[in-house]
Parts: C-alpha cells; sequence; structure tokens
C-alpha cells in the first residue's frame, strides 16, 4: 500500500538526550496513570521511551522543515522486534503517547489523518505537530539544564521566546539534544519500494559483511573529515525547506526524506536490495544531498569549498553494451531528428524500457517533438540500440543497478582512501573544486576493472564556480580555480549569505562536539590522551576543535587559510 504525504515518517532510531530524563518521567508517569494503568516500572519505561522519540522527532522535523509535522504509524503491526525497531518501540505505548499528547489541554501536540481512502485504495496515515506550548516547555528545560557537556564552553542558553527554535539552534546543539542508534546499512526488500517493500530478515555471508565493513568505513571518515553546506542567499535557504515538490514513503519503505538539508546530523549512507535478492538493487540511500532538488545540488560546499558534479554518462546503456562484449559509442540519448531539447525525453523513455517490464507509461504529447508519437520514439530508440534490444522491457535495470552501485561502493572508497570526501548520487559523484581530476580517473579506473576493460564518457555538471565565472571564458585551469575561489569568498561576504556564514561557524562547533563526543567514548591507542594525529588543514582544525571552541568563528575560512 502506497502512503501520500509530505511529512517525514517516524524516525524510530533518533531520540532525545539523557539531558531530558528529568522532562520526561513525570510525563511518562502521568501517561500512565491517565491510561488507568498501575505504576510499574516497566510500563513507564516503555511509555518514556515512545515519548521521547516522539518528541525528538517533531522537534527536529519542525526546526528543519516547519511546514511538515511527522507521519506515525499507529497500525497494529507497525513495530515489530528487529533491526529497525531498535528502541524496541510498541504500539500500546506509542498509542498512549499520542493520545495523550493530542488531548492534553493545553494540546501538546496537533495531530490529523489516519483515515483510509477505500475508493482510491490510499492510506492517510496520522500526521502529529508540536504545538507552540510543547516546544516552549522544551526550550525552558534546555535553558534552565546546565550543561554535562564533554566540552563545558558550549552550555545550551537559549532566550525562551515562542517560535525560537529553528535550524540554527537544531545545528549548533544537536549532539547535545539528540540520541541516535545506527540501523542496518544493508536492507533487503522483499518487493521494490511500491510494492510491499518491507524490509527482511537475513543471514549475513562474507559478502554481505563485507559491504558492511566498507559503508562503516565511509560513514565513519565523512563523520569525522566532512563539513557539508548550501551556499544559498538566505531567502532561497527558506524556499529549500519550505519546498513540496517530493511525495514520500513509509518508513521502512522510504529511501529519502523532504526535501530538507539536515546539515547537522552525520552521515549515515545504507545500501537498499530488492525483491528478496541481492543481485537487485544496492543502491547507496540516507545523503542530505540526494533528496534535495537536483538544481540545488551545484551550490553544495564541503569543508568550505565549493564543489564540482561528475556523473557516468549512460552508463546503464554502455553496461548492456559491455555485457555483449561491445562498446557504446557517442551519446547514448542522443538520436537524429530529435533535437538537443529532447535529449532528457529520450532520456526517460530509454531508461523506462531497460528498467519496465510490461507497459511503459509513455511521455506526455508536449514533451515530444511535432508530429511524432509515442510509438515513433520507442521504435527510433530501438533503431539506434538495436544491438542490445533484447534487453528492452527484461526489467533489466534492477539488475544493472548492482553493477553500478558496486562501481560506486568502489569510488567512494578509493576517494577517501586518498583523504578526500566524495557525496555519491547513484551514478554520479560530488567532490570539492580541484579534486575532480582525481574523481574522474578514479571513476574510469573503476569502471573498467567492473567492466571488463570496457570504457565510458564522464560528464560534468555546471558548477558554481561556472556560474560565478560567467563572462570570463576561455580561462587556463588555474586561473581559473583561483579566480572562481576569489569570486566565492567575495560573495560569501555579501549581506544576503549571513545565513551561510553562521550555517559555517555552526558546523564548526557541532563538529567540534562530534569529534569530542568519540574521543571520549573510543580513546585513540597510538596517541598520547588528548593528542590528535596527523597533518593538513583537516589535522589542525580537529586539533583546534578538540580543545573547545570558546566562541562562534566569524571566519571559518579565512581561520582554514591561516592554518
Amino acid at each position: 500500500m502506497i502512503y501520500n504525504g509530505n511529512s517525514p515518517w517516524l524516525d524510530r532510531s533518533q531520540k532525545l538526550s539523557s539531558r531530558f530524563d528529568q522532562f520526561l518521567t513525570p510525563i511518562a508517569e502521568n501517561i500512565v496513570k491517565k491510561a488507568g494503568k498501575r505504576r510499574k516500572e516497566d510500563a513507564v519505561q516503555n511509555v518514556k521511551t515512545a515519548l521521547s522519540v516522539i518528541l525528538a522527532n517533531v522537534l527536529r522535523s519542525h526546526a528543519l522543515h516547519p511546514t511538515y509535522g511527522v507521519r506515525i504509524d499507529l497500525s497494529n503491526d507497525g513495530y515489530p522486534e528487529g533491526p529497525f525497531n531498535p528502541r524496541r518501540l510498541g504500539i500500546r505505548s506509542v498509542r498512549k503517547v499520542v493520545n495523550y499528547l493530542a488531548n492534553s489541554n493545553p494540546q501538546l501536540i496537533h495531530k490529523k489523518g489516519g483515515n483510509r481512502d477505500k475508493v482510491r485504495g490510499f492510506q492517510y496515515p496520522t500526521e502529529i505537530w508540536i504545538s507552540d506550548f510543547l516546544k516552549d516547555a522544551i526550550l525552558t528545560h534546555m535553558a534552565q539544564e546546565k550543561s554535562t557537556s564533554i566540552n563545558p564552553s558550549n552550555s545550551y542558553s537559549l532566550p525562551i521566546t515562542r517560535n525560537t527554535f529553528g535550524i540554527d539552534d537544531y545545528t549548533s546543539r544537536y549532539y547535545m539534544i539528540f540520541e541516535r542508534m545506527d540501523l542496518p546499512s544493508i536492507r533487503l526488500r522483499k518487493g521494490s519500494s511500491k510494492s510491499d517493500g518491507r524490509f527482511m530478515d537475513f543471514e549475513h555471508n562474507e559478502e554481505t559483511r563485507s559491504m558492511e565493513t566498507r559503508l562503516a568505513r565511509y560513514n565513519s571518515f565523512m563523520s569525522s573529515n566532512a563539513k557539508t553546506n548550501l551556499f544559498l542567499d538566505d531567502k532561497s535557504m527558506v524556499e529549500l525547506q519550505k519546498s513540496r515538490d517530493h511525495n514520500y514513503e513509509e518508513f521502512g519503505r522510504s529511501d529519502s526524506e523532504p526535501p530538507s538539508a539536515d546539515l547537522a546530523a552525520p552521515t549515515r549512507l545504507y545500501r537498499v536490495f530488492n525483491q528478496g535478492r541481492f543481485d537487485h538493487g544496492g543502491r547507496f540511500y540516507g545523503g542530505w544531498w540526494q533528496s534535495i532538488p537536483g538544481r540545488y545540488r551545484r551550490f553544495i560546499t564541503i569543508n568550505g569549498t565549493p564543489t564540482v558534479e561528475v556523473d557516468f554518462s549512460g552508463i546503464q546503456v554502455a553496461m548492456l553494451y559491455a555485457m555483449i562484449g561491445q562498446q557504446l559509442e557517442g551519446d547514448a540519448y542522443a538520436i537524429e531528428g530529435f533535437g538537443p531539447e529532447f535529449r532528457r525525453v529520450v532520456k526517460t523513455a530509454t531508461l523506462a524500457m531497460i528498467n519496465a517490464k510490461g507497459r511503459i507509461e509513455p511521455p506526455h504529447k508536449s514533451d515530444l517533438p511535432p508530429s511524432v508519437t509515442w510509438n515513433d520514439l520507442r521504435e527510433a530508440i530501438m533503431a539506434k540500440h538495436k544491438p542490445i534490444a533484447k534487453f528492452f522491457g527484461s526489467g533489466e535495470g534492477i539488475r544493472l543497478q548492482r553493477l553500478d552501485s558496486d562501481i560506486a561502493a568502489d569510488v567512494m572508497i578509493r576517494m577517501i582512501e586518498k583523504g578526500i570526501p566524495v557525496l555519491p548520487i547513484h551514478d554520479s559523484f560530488i567532490v570539492a573544486e580541484g579534486h575532480d581530476n582525481e574523481l574522474s580517473e578514479i571513476m574510469l579506473s573503476a569502471y573498467r576493472q567492473r567492466m571488463a576493460g570496457r570504457t565510458i564518457s564522464l560528464k560534468r555538471s555546471p558548477a558554481l564556480l561556472d556560474d560565478l565565472l560567467t563572462g570570463y571564458p576561455n580561462l587556463i585551469p588555474s586561473k581559473r580555480h583561483s579566480l572562481g575561489m576569489k569570486l566565492f569568498l567575495a560573495r560569501k561576504e555579501s549581506p544576503d549569505y549571513i545565513g551561510y556564514r553562521r550555517r559555517e561557524e555552526l558546523l564548526a562547533e557541532s563538529l567540534g562536539d562530534r569529534l569530542l563526543t568519540i574521543k571520549a567514548t573510543r580513546p585513540q591507542r597510538d596517541a598520547p590522551k588528548g593528542q590528535i594525529t596527523g597533518t593538513g588543514p583537516m589535522a589542525a582544525f580537529l586539533q583546534f576543535a578538540s580543545k573547545g571552541i570558546p566562541q562562534p568563528l566569524s571566519r571559518l575560512w579565512d581561520w582554514c587559510l591561516r592554518t
């Protein structure tokens, strides 16, 4: 069953930190009492856990996208035991908490939905939003609670005013407010994302353990070495946070969240395999950069540097040619009689013919050239790719995803082995300016190794520096980079980018808290206590962060350059 809506589903891995125990305990006790149950320690603890998870979710959703709430499953079988319910939530406790919060006076949450449209076959789940009264109560507790963090200089001291908790507060205090548990990084669906898509239990083997280990390496590296941000002016950032151009599926089926940039949470990518088979699917999900609309990706920065996106050109078509021992020549989606303005519809139709079985939904007539029918387009695609025509309509695409995701995994690991953060988006990768040549070489090498020596074309998407350098044609690479960075730094200092500069400061503070927490729980054995090893700008930054950040940095980029 497909669920419609825009709000994110309840994240069962996230709850409020232990700092909120004194806040949560009396509420949990009252919920148990109101339910007419005897006060038993285990009953109170179960309700307290559900309360903590629900409040963490509505607070996070409010900060990231204020127009959204949280979708929550209240069905009888919605909380089975297993790795995707790490806090062992039970439906009884969840219902008690939701009913109590929604029916309190004053209301602590706003609630709607939970109905089913029998005619359309849709289930509209319950959605909840935090009330101003509850938000103010949580903020009051945070302001009054004395900091016991590893970094005492980073205590929480917000002025308590209505609607004060926003994205800046969320970003800077993430590790003080929330606690997360890692969900499995290798996930197997019984079906696909659109039909019977719940994750299955499976027994690990050598292959899945290897995939899990590689992902853990990547996630650990990115969590400690990559500060990702969006170089958007303040108006554009607000527009992104309010964007409503995606539909998302139920927890356990969802591959992404609404298009908001959760910059503070650590990167935790995972792989999703489909139809109960590890040779179907396997692509990576979980990065915030994957959920935002594509037009925003060129504005991603990594550690304060603009980025470049490089992708494999026509990778699924190229892999099919390689599978029959041939080399794809030219653009996979360029067809005679279809101008470049129709390349997108040709690409969409070609991939649909490879991935779908049976009938394919035709493109809108307005998307086609004049006097061209869907049948004309389909025949033109078949004629262009006659050597691989047997794969059209076969559903082969889901097996090709296993191949392209394995290539992506190779690229990710080789890049972090060089100490270079990289952000995957299925068949493309985002890397900081200046590292795109290394990325391209590794992408081509990884492809050749997996595809029996065949090669493939790469495409570099328009980048932020390209926008900034409009009017400066024919620059040599070194001049392009130096001039582009000067223009970038100049724009960063303009009044429209106050929000970006503030996010850089807050992310530096958050990274400092993260590293101090990791250091306290997993001390380094190869270095004296309190010492971080390594050289270069990132190691210097970690040394700086480990001492505690006494005050916000007004010019993080300048500091990095001095280092």
